[in-house]
């Protein structure tokens, strides 16, 4: 009987994950992170955001979104998680960022976000102007880009 149950429940998981993959569009996965570039931060997490959201079967759990966004991670931010990763087999010396994804988001943008993101922004949005050649859409994108 034990045998039949676990069959059945692993008959229900794949029938969840084939449901979860075939009814959302294909959501293009994120660019890998380095944190050479601090600018490429908000977009590698609104990437990660859009699987998240496309996918919700496949990322129910905190550690699921914490592994997904770490295995798009390489070079300088790999290599800040990479200590407590190796050592994660005491629970008591995990960091809360490993089981939490909030916290995860946390510890990348105190790490690696821009050092003055609304110094940059209000750079930006003193710099911005429209070109000739461009349309109105594009400037108001950049606009709300900044202001935002």
């Amino acid at each position: 009987m034990l045998l039949l149950g676990n069959l059945v429940t692993a008959i229900e998981g794949l029938a969840s994950q084939t449901q979860d993959s075939s009814s959302c569009a294909k959501c293009r996965e994120p660019d890998t992170f380095d944190g050479s570039d601090s600018k490429k931060l908000h977009e590698f997490l609104v990437q990660c955001e859009l699987n998240f959201q496309n996918r919700p079967n496949s990322f129910c759990s905190d550690q699921a979104k914490v592994a997904f966004a770490q295995s798009y991670l390489k070079g300088t931010a790999l290599a800040w998680f990479k200590p407590d990763l190796l050592n994660s087999d005491d629970p008591d010396l995990c960091p809360l960022w490993m089981d939490d994804y909030k916290e995860f988001n946390v510890e990348l943008q105190t790490n690696f976000r821009p050092p003055n993101p609304v110094g940059d922004a209000e750079h930006q949005l003193d710099h911005l102007s429209m070109k000739d050649h461009h349309r109105v859409n594009k400037y108001l994108v950049e606009f709300n880009h900044y202001a935002s």
